[in-house]
């Protein structure tokens, strides 16, 4: 882990949070790992806080089963639509939907 310019500070730990700490530490100093645990503690709440975002967002939609059943049939379409194909095939599907005025 390295920093160009890395601040001292002083913190308080739990005696039983500092023993974990030198016990887990292996050939770094205890302060590169306690870096590297708020570094993924401060990732992890950052997910965690998307997530809660995403749920709220997604308790918003209606529950009906026909608008969600054609959603997933509309994606399902979307996804074949994208799959990969051969070479020829993908050309071939480009200059007819070229010809037809459609995006590809």
């Amino acid at each position: 882990m390295s920093s160009a310019v890395r601040k001292t500070r002083s913190f308080s730990l739990d005696p039983e949070l500092l023993s974990e700490v030198e016990r887990t530490k292996g050939s770094a100093s205890a302060s590169e790992r306690v870096n590297h645990l708020l570094k993924y503690a401060l990732e992890m709440e950052s997910k965690a806080d998307l997530f809660e975002e995403a749920a709220r967002f997604f308790a918003a939609v209606p529950d009906e089963r026909a608008e969600r059943r054609a959603f997933q049939r509309a994606a399902v379409r979307s996804w074949a639509r994208n799959e990969p194909v051969e070479a020829g095939q993908q050309t071939l599907r480009l200059v007819s939907s070229a010809r037809r005025g459609l995006p590809d």
